[in-house]
């Protein structure tokens, strides 16, 4: 049996994350703003109902954190690097 093209194993990336909300329209906001700047940026909803503003996709952890630091660096926004899944309550 092929387990190397297990989807659910190599469907999971690491992404920034930049903010975390109660409430949608502030994770909106902060969406808005990260994509009028050019940041492939998403929203995806816990289970709790807290929105999360994370910024693109990475098939490895060493890229998330060039983009992490990029962010901190020139938006000032605090983040850190977290691994998903893909469509993983996307918003």
């Amino acid at each position: 049996k092929n387990t190397k093209n297990n989807p659910t194993r190599s469907a999971a990336f690491y992404t920034v994350q930049v903010g975390a909300y109660k409430t949608k329209a502030y994770a909106q906001s902060l969406l808005s703003k990260l994509v009028k700047k050019g940041y492939n940026a998403f929203v995806t909803r816990t289970n709790k109902k807290i929105y999360r503003v994370q910024v693109d996709k990475f098939n490895n952890k060493e890229d998330a954190f060039k983009l992490a630091q990029l962010i901190q660096k020139k938006e000032k926004l605090k983040n850190f690097v977290t691994r998903s899944t893909p469509g993983k309550n996307q918003e």
